[in-house]
């Protein structure tokens, strides 16, 4: 169309009247025009294709990045602007980012400017551009996840209010990204030197328990009381105690100040068994009657290798108490679940608290992850694929070494720690049934042994290892953990 016309002015151009000129003028103008639509079409096409693909690279980011929408918003645009790269600089774009309605994604709108070429031909100096986008995260599948997390002493303060905030975020993405019920399902594995099953166990097969241990009941009295009254008494003389100065003390490797005790005196007192119905006198105690050996769902180890194994239950796992009060370990596992706020009601009720013992939150992860006992995952079919996955962090190196079935040996013996860990690790691997995904955080590690336990572990495994060296980090380590378990799909 634009050939023929050019070929009618020339024609005309010949034609020297001035009616003939003024029409050949009009031709031009009509021709520059076209000329110019044609070539401002082109361009705007190329523009406007790079404006998508920015837009596009830009929207994934930001429904990856895990924070705020406003932090999300900014991400976005720094991607966008990073993809769209030079422009002309007349032209401008810009992009924002709004939550979908189903809550599952991410929309995006660009709306950006361009000048066009001859605009003051056809009376229009430049071109809008507008176009929304969406995209959504999801599941590829059944998933289930086991979060092994470290609940030390060392964990106090900064480090705790971190890592709750990286696990909920997790969470709180992973329930937006699942399509149906029991779709995702998560576990949560706190862990010091010991880890707790939950007194609700007691009587599970696979574990063995003692009694719980009441302490006899009796009367202590001031010896210038008659205590004829009684029978089986004796003399309880406790030798004067000087005062115990503050002393230096370390708690899962970390130094403190441990408080000393004040000087007691000399005591002599008469002690009875107590007897019903015979009244106490007034300046006399009744002690005991109390639990003084009580089962708070703490576990130890079955001896080596069986404490490397998801296997030979029949060989019970050992339930712990103290011999002169409640064994501390850490909080309850949470099996899988796909309550995600019982999950996030689990991380934020953590406490630190107690030595390092990895082994035992890496097994019970695992535990966590596997059909049968103790505890009962989902076994993976073709029918029914599921993709397993386990995550450990920890902050700190090993001070726990096996005693079997406690955790308390020589400290001079870490090495039979690094042992069962890495024995572990290689079982898991084995684990063919189950085919878990293993992935390791160190978080703030300086020990380099620890580091490379980890590392190694996640490698044999199929997964990363994540040198989280402050808080920042661990947050990226917790994206990329969450980006490796879902997808994202662009919605035209």
């Amino acid at each position: 169309m634009i050939r023929r016309l050019i070929q009618s002015v020339l024609t005309l151009k010949k034609n020297n009247t001035a009616s003939v000129a003024i029409t050949f003028a009009l031709a031009l103008v009509a021709i520059l025009g076209l000329g110019g639509l044609f070539i401002n079409y082109q361009n705007v096409k190329r523009y406007e294709a790079r404006l998508v693909s920015a837009s596009d690279a830009a929207l994934i980011g930001a429904i990856k990045y895990n924070g705020t929408l406003q932090e999300k918003n900014a991400e976005g645009v720094k991607i966008f602007n990073s993809n769209l790269g030079d422009r002309d600089p007349d032209s401008t774009a810009s992009i924002s980012f709004t939550v979908r309605s189903d809550g599952a994604g991410l929309n995006a709108t660009v709306t950006a400017r361009t000048p066009m070429l001859l605009g003051g031909v056809v009376g229009q100096s430049h071109w809008d551009i507008e176009f929304a986008t969406s995209a959504v995260r999801d599941i590829p599948g059944k998933l289930e996840l086991s979060l092994a997390l470290d609940t030390t002493f060392s964990m106090t303060g900064a480090r705790m209010t971190a890592l709750k905030k990286a696990a909920n975020d997790l969470v709180d993405s992973l329930s937006k990204a699942s399509t149906y019920s029991g779709q995702i399902k998560i576990a949560i594995v706190p862990f010091d030197v010991y880890v707790n099953v939950g007194v609700s166990n007691r009587t599970a097969s696979w574990l063995d328990v003692p009694a719980d241990a009441v302490a006899p009941t009796y009367v202590l009295c001031p010896t210038n009381v008659d205590m004829s009254r009684y029978s089986g008494c004796w003399l309880e003389r406790t030798p004067a105690v000087p005062a115990q100065p503050d002393y230096s003390c370390r708690n899962d490797g970390v130094k403190q100040t441990c408080k000393g005790a004040p000087a007691q005196p000399a005591v002599e007192r008469n002690v009875c068994p107590a007897r019903s119905g015979v009244p106490v006198d007034a300046l006399c105690e009744v002690r005991g009657g109390y639990v003084y050996a009580k089962w708070e769902g703490c576990v130890g180890s079955r001896s080596f290798p069986l404490d490397t194994t998801d296997s030979n239950f029949g060989t019970r796992i050992p339930g712990l108490v103290s011999g002169g009060g409640v064994l501390s370990c850490a909080s309850p596992i949470l099996p899988l679940t796909s309550d995600f706020a019982a999950a996030k009601t689990k991380l934020n009720s953590l406490i630190p608290q107690g030595e390092t013992y990895t082994p035992a939150g890496l097994l019970w992860a695992w535990y966590t992850l596997t059909p049968g006992q103790p505890f009962s995952a989902q076994t993976i079919t073709d029918a029914d694929p599921v993709k397993k996955y386990l995550v450990l962090m920890t902050d700190g190196a090993n001070t726990g070494v096996p005693n079997y079935p406690h955790h308390n040996g020589n400290p001079s013996n870490l090495a039979e720690t690094d042992k069962v860990f890495r024995s572990i690790c290689d079982n898991i691997s084995a684990d063919k049934e189950n085919k878990i995904t293993v992935s390791t955080i160190g978080f703030e590690l300086t020990d380099a042994n620890s580091k490379k336990l980890l590392s190694d572990c996640a490698r044999k495994n199929n997964g990363q290892y994540y040198d989280s060296t402050d808080v920042s980090k661990l947050k990226e380590a917790f994206d990329q953990i969450l980006s490796g378990l879902i997808q994202v799909r662009l919605v035209r």
